[in-house]
């Protein structure tokens, strides 16, 4: 499972735009799973949420990376990114 927090830290007054959180888990290059979120928010107002993703018992052992995506919308709908990417680490060991 993984938590994230988002700050809309634009200096706009009327609603923020909807936006999708997407956290991607992958080894090496092989992605092992994708969770999403969908949030809006005002100037100054933070949304948590979170998704988690199960790795399977055959998954490798070594380490893992999450990354967190914020987008406009989904890149087929024509979407765009509205944040730097965000990663962290974990390693499986059995």
């Amino acid at each position: 499972m993984i938590e994230v927090t988002i700050t809309n830290i634009m200096s706009y007054t009327y609603a923020a735009e909807p936006f999708i959180v997407i956290m991607r888990m992958t080894i090496g290059s092989t992605m092992w799973g994708i969770g999403f979120f969908p949030g809006s928010a005002l100037s100054g107002e933070s949304k948590s949420g979170g998704s988690g993703i199960l790795i399977p018992n055959n998954a490798p052992t070594g380490t893992y990376s999450m990354t967190v995506f914020v987008w406009s919308d989904w890149a087929f709908a024509g979407g765009y990114p509205i944040a730097s990417s965000s990663s962290v680490t974990f390693t499986v060991t059995m």
